[in-house]
């Protein structure tokens, strides 16, 4: 197995890839960009927004909105990325390593969220059935409103 990949004892090799950008900008200032944030392009990452959330609602159709809602008040021009969870990818053997929580049936927009929404977050299928339900709310006629 190569080194870039796993260890001679068997583990994976791990990066903090954050370590390299410090290095590519260590001799740079920071500059002062006053732009109106509705001009600009956000890219929005879906993953860390999800275990962020406060007040999260009792539905994950209200979950939807409220994203949604909180996410075209501060920009025009978003891309929401989120996490590919591909079977045996280095990614979901780590994610295997630091547990998995109990796989729940997100059935739509009317299905209850989950008490422990921390632990929901712990299983890639119930992210991915997460995922789906935004998608699917997003192209509905009621989010189009919100959307012009």
């Amino acid at each position: 197995m190569p080194y870039s990949i796993g260890l001679a004892d068997g583990f994976l090799a791990k990066t903090d890839r954050s370590k390299g950008l410090y290095h590519i900008v260590k001799d740079i200032d920071d500059s002062d960009l006053s732009v109106n944030p509705r001009d600009c392009m956000i890219i929005e990452d879906g993953n860390a927004l999800f275990h962020c959330l406060q007040e999260i609602p009792s539905s994950f159709g209200n979950i939807a909105h409220k994203i949604l809602s909180s996410i075209v008040e501060h920009a025009s021009h978003v891309i929401f990325s989120t996490d590919m969870y591909s079977e045996n990818s280095i990614k979901s053997v780590e994610r295997i390593r630091r547990g998995c929580g109990e796989k729940l049936i997100v059935s739509g927009e009317k299905t209850k969220r989950p008490k422990d929404w921390k632990s929901f977050l712990t299983n890639d299928d119930n992210k991915k059935q997460l995922v789906q339900v935004l998608l699917n709310s997003w192209n509905s006629d009621a989010s189009a409103e919100l959307l012009q």
